[in-house]
C-alpha cells in the first residue's frame, strides 16, 4: 500500500514479531481466519475481555493494588494503540499482564519473543500515559504460571526496531516471503490463505516443484458444508446458535451455524432479518438462485478488506500480457482435464479426438492472441462434446446425447450439465469473494454486465472433472430417471426431486478426495478449488510467476 495506517495496533506488532508475512496479511491486507488455536485463545481471554476495575482504581490509595481489565491505550508519538488484557496498578506503577494459551517455552527468558514484544509495547504505552512501568507478566494458561518480563534497554530497542520494520514493510507494499519449513506454519490460522510451502515451491515455476517439499497444512475436508433450501414458501430463522429451516408443510429442522459454509436458496424462500444478520456476522454467504437454478446474486457481510488484492487484480486485467498469461493456463488446464475424462470414461476414445485435443492444449499454452485462444478452446470443446456420448453407458433413450446445447437445454443430459455448471459457478463466486477478488472481473472471460467473469475462469478447469463427472455418474448409475425431468417442446428442466438428487451427487463429488498432482498432497475437490483460487491470488500478487491450473492424471 502507498501509505500505512498512522497507529499500529500492538496485536499486529505481535503478529509481525511472530511472522512478518502474517503481520502484513492481517494488518495491510486485513485477512483473518479462525482455527482451533484462535478459538482456544479467545476462550482463555473471556475473563479479561470485559472492562472492569476503573472505579476501584480511581478511588484507590497510593499503596492499593488494583486489577483493571480490557484497557484501551494509545500514543500518537509512538504511533501505537492497544487493548491490554489486564493491568496491575498501584498508584502510578503499572504492570501489564497478558494471558496466553500453551505452556512456558524452554528458552532463557521463558517467554516467546512475540509475547515479549507485545508486553514491552504495552509498557511503552503505559510510560507514555504517565505510568512507571519496568516489567510485564505473561500468564501461560496450560502451565498455570506467571513469567516476568523485564523491560530493559535491549528489550525496548528490539520492540522499537520491530515497530520500525513493520512500518517499513507495510509502506513498501510487498508482502514478505513465507517462512522456510517453519513449525509455526501448521499452527497458523492463515495457513490456508498464505500457502507458505506452495508459494515457495512455485516461486521458480511449476516445472521445478518438488512435491516432497510441500506440506498439506489444512484438513483434507471442510467440516462446514453448504445448506440448500428449495421448498417454496420455506422460512429460515435463528434459534440460539442454530439455523432453523421451517418448510411450508412438515416439521422444522435445524443445523448449527458452525456446520454451515453457505446457504443456497432456490426461488421463494424467506430468511428472517435475525438469521441474515447472524449469517453475515459469521461470514456465511447467502446465495440466491432462481427456482430453475440460475445464479442471481449473493448476500454477504462486509466484503473482504483485502483491497490490495483487488487493486492488483484490476492492474493485471489492464495488462494484456498478464491477462493472456492467466487465460492460457485456464484453457490449457480445461483441455487437459477434458482429455483425462475421455481416457477414463470412454469405452474406446477416438484417437483423432485425443490427438487433436492434445495439440490444442499445447497450442493454448503458447497462444499469443486472445481471439486465437478462444478459437482453440471452442475447437477443443466441440471435439470433447462430439465424443461425450461415448462416456454415457445408459441404454435409456431419454439420455441420448448428440450435442451441447443450452438456454434452454433441449435434452436431459444438457439439463443436468447446465444445472451442475450453475452449482459450480456459485461455488466459484463464493471462493473468489472469500479470497478478496472481484468475481466480476476475469482474465479469460471478458467483463460483461451481470456476468461473474472471474468465477467462470475459476470453474473452467473443474468443469470436466466435477460437473461432467457428476453428470455421468448420475446417468450411468441410474441415479437419475426420465421422471426426474420436466420435458416440454421449449426445453428440459429438473423436477424438485431431480434437483435434490443432483445436489446430493454434486456435494458427494466435491467431498471426494483427489491428489494434487503438482503439489503432491491429497484433499477434497472443495479444498482443492479453494486452494487454486488462493494460488491465483499469489500469482496476481506477484509471488509466483504463473498460475498453475489443477490437472488430474
Amino acid at each position: 500500500m502507498a501509505d500505512s495506517p498512522e497507529m499500529v495496533p500492538v496485536r499486529m506488532l505481535t503478529q509481525h514479531a511472530y511472522c512478518p508475512r502474517l503481520g502484513y496479511m492481517e494488518w495491510v491486507q486485513q485477512e483473518f481466519a479462525y482455527n482451533e488455536e484462535v478459538v482456544e485463545g479467545e476462550n482463555h481471554h473471556r475473563n479479561v475481555d470485559a472492562p472492569s476495575g476503573f472505579d476501584k482504581h480511581r478511588d484507590a490509595g497510593e499503596e492499593d493494588l488494583v486489577h483493571v481489565t480490557s484497557v484501551n491505550l494509545s500514543d500518537e508519538a509512538l504511533g501505537l494503540t492497544c487493548k491490554a488484557d489486564l493491568l496491575e496498578l498501584q498508584g502510578k506503577n503499572a504492570v501489564p499482564v497478558e494471558y496466553k494459551r500453551g505452556r512456558i517455552p524452554d528458552n532463557p527468558r521463558r517467554a516467546y519473543d512475540s509475547h515479549i514484544v507485545q508486553l514491552c509495547a504495552q509498557g511503552l504505552l503505559l510510560r507514555a500515559n504517565g505510568y512507571a512501568c519496568t516489567k510485564g507478566v505473561v500468564y501461560y494458561v496450560t502451565s498455570r504460571k506467571r513469567v516476568d518480563v523485564e523491560f530493559d534497554d535491549e528489550t525496548v530497542a528490539a520492540t522499537l526496531k520491530c515497530l520500525h520494520d513493520m512500518r517499513e514493510t507495510a509502506a513498501g507494499g510487498t508482502i514478505p516471503p513465507p517462512l522456510v519449513d517453519s513449525p509455526k506454519c501448521p499452527r497458523c490460522s492463515l495457513v490456508g490463505i498464505c500457502l507458505p510451502d506452495e508459494t515457495r515451491a512455485l516461486s521458480e515455476g511449476a516445472e521445478k516443484v518438488d512435491p516432497d517439499s510441500v506440506r498439506r497444512m489444512f484438513p483434507i475436508r471442510d467440516d462446514a458444508m453448504p445448506v440448500y433450501v428449495q421448498d417454496q414458501g420455506a422460512r429460515v430463522s435463528l434459534s440460539g446458535d442454530r439455523m432453523v429451516i421451517t418448510p411450508r408443510a412438515g416439521e422444522a429442522s435445524s443445523v448449527r451455524f458452525l456446520d454451515v459454509s453457505a446457504l443456497t436458496l432456490y426461488g421463494n424462500v424467506q430468511v428472517t432479518t435475525q438469521a441474515a444478520r447472524r449469517l453475515c456476522r459469521e461470514d456465511i454467504p447467502i446465495c440466491h438462485m432462481s427456482y430453475g437454478g440460475r445464479f442471481e446474486g449473493i448476500t454477504t457481510g462486509t466484503i473482504s478488506k483485502n483491497v490490495d488484492l483487488r487493486l492488483r487484480q484490476y492492474a493485471a486485467h489492464q495488462s494484456s500480457a498478464r491477462r493472456m498469461a492467466v487465460a492460457r493456463q485456464v484453457v490449457h488446464g480445461k483441455i487437459r482435464n477434458s482429455i483425462t475424462m475421455l481416457r477414463r470414461n470412454h469405452a474406446s476414445p477416438p484417437k483423432d479426438v485425443l490427438d487433436g485435443m492434445e495439440r490444442l492444449a499445447e497450442r493454448a499454452a503458447a497462444a499469443k492472441q486472445y481471439e486465437a485462444l478462444l478459437g482453440m478452446e471452442g475447437a477443443a470443446a466441440r471435439m470433447y462434446f462430439g465424443a461425450f456420448s461415448g462416456m454415457i453407458k445408459s441404454d435409456s433413450e431419454a439420455f441420448k446425447f448428440e450435442e451441447r446445447n443450452r438456454r434452454p437445454p433441449k435434452d436431459p443430459v444438457n439439463a443436468l450439465l447446465s444445472y451442475l455448471y450453475s452449482l459450480l459457478c456459485r461455488q466459484a463466486v463464493v471462493a473468489a469473494l472469500c479470497a478478496g477478488f472481484d468475481p466480476y472481473l476475469g482474465f479469460l472471460h471478458m467483463p460483461k454486465y451481470g456476468k461473474p467473469s472471474l468465477a467462470l475462469d475459476i470453474m473452467e478447469e473443474f468443469r470436466p472433472i466435477i460437473a461432467d463427472s457428476t453428470c455421468l455418474t448420475l446417468v450411468n448409475n441410474g441415479s437419475i430417471a426420465k421422471s426426474d425431468m420436466i420435458i416440454t417442446k421449449f426445453g428440459v428442466n429438473l423436477t424438485n426431486d431431480g434437483r435434490i438428487k443432483v445436489i446430493r451427487a454434486y456435494e458427494r463429488r466435491m467431498d471426494t478426495t483427489v491428489r494434487h498432482a503438482l503439489l503432491g498432497y491429497s484433499a477434497s475437490y472443495r479444498r482443492i478449488l479453494a486452494t487454486q483460487v488462493r494460488l491465483l491470488a499469489r500469482h496476481v500478487a506477484g509471488e509466483i510467476p504463473a498460475y498453475p491450473p489443477f490437472m488430474t492424471r
